[in-house]
């Protein structure tokens, strides 16, 4: 397969016009300019599932095996975040953070996991994983495919913020990211290997027991790729450290068909 350039900045002027003015802005790489209080939302939390894996993998293009560099075959997707924090009344961007996403692949397959809850055992690889260190900006970009479907879930992106004092974890929030169902249903229909896997459930956002449309992304889709953006907004003040943040995941096992997520969503304002 051949391999995707690396992310690139400049944005096609089609898909400007596309995803819109706020969208583009954020996938450019523009950074929050101090966001009046009342558009400034912490995202909700949403579980980690259980199939988060720490493998410190700092990079852009997530779609191959590090070792044996194979990709991940799929529509790729160039995934911008912006990460900004609730300060003083405003959203300011947060440098520094270490945002992790993980999802599984066009067959609905994660990697570096047992066999298990629908997963084949696919342990030693490390595809559709790893994060970046946010810039000035707030800002971090991701090369990777659009993501597949599996029983139980609806089609989402797991990401994770974390900030670090040292090698010690200061603040670590875990949520969620959805996608439109009209372009989800499109690519699945017509574009292989998703075609090749049928009998979706549940068939939309809707009908998923975590869906929260305050985690929707920005999206517009082209003949060769998907561009996509999202606001990742945060608290760390005293009081709402990691712990108090990250929602446990006991009950995941208990839902056979629900690999990607367990718990209920867990809120905080």
């Amino acid at each position: 397969m051949k391999r995707e350039d690396s992310w690139n900045p400049l944005l096609d002027r089609r898909d400007v016009l596309r995803i819109g003015a706020v969208g583009a802005a954020g996938l450019a790489g523009f950074g929050f300019a101090g966001k009046a209080m009342g558009q400034c939302v912490t995202n909700p939390s949403e579980t980690e599932g259980p199939f988060w894996v720490d493998e410190m993998l700092n990079r852009s293009d997530i779609r191959s095996d590090p070792t044996t560099g194979q990709l991940q075959a799929g529509v790729p997707l160039r995934l911008a975040i912006n990460v900004s924090e609730i300060q003083a009344g405003s959203c300011s961007p947060v440098a520094g953070a270490y945002v992790d996403i993980w999802h599984c692949n066009a067959l609905g397959a994660y990697s570096d996991e047992p066999v298990g809850m629908g997963n084949p055992n696919t342990l030693g690889q490390r595809w559709l994983r790893g994060y970046q260190v946010s810039d000035a900006h707030g800002n971090v970009r991701f090369l990777t495919i659009y993501p597949g479907w599996y029983m139980g879930r609806t089609v989402h992106v797991h990401f994770r913020i974390r900030k670090f004092s040292g090698s010690t974890v200061t603040f670590n929030f875990t949520s969620q990211m959805y996608f439109d169902d009209a372009v989800s249903n499109a690519i699945y229909a017509s574009t292989a290997p998703y075609s090749t896997h049928t009998g979706r459930n549940p068939a939309s956002n809707g009908q998923d027991n975590l869906y929260n449309s305050a985690l929707s992304l920005r999206m517009s889709r082209n003949a060769s790729h998907v561009i996509a953006g999202f606001d990742a907004v945060i608290n760390s003040v005293p009081g709402l450290g990691f712990m108090n943040l990250t929602p446990t995941d006991v009950d995941s096992l208990e839902h056979v068909h629900d690999f990607g997520g367990g718990s209920p969503p867990f809120a905080f304002t």
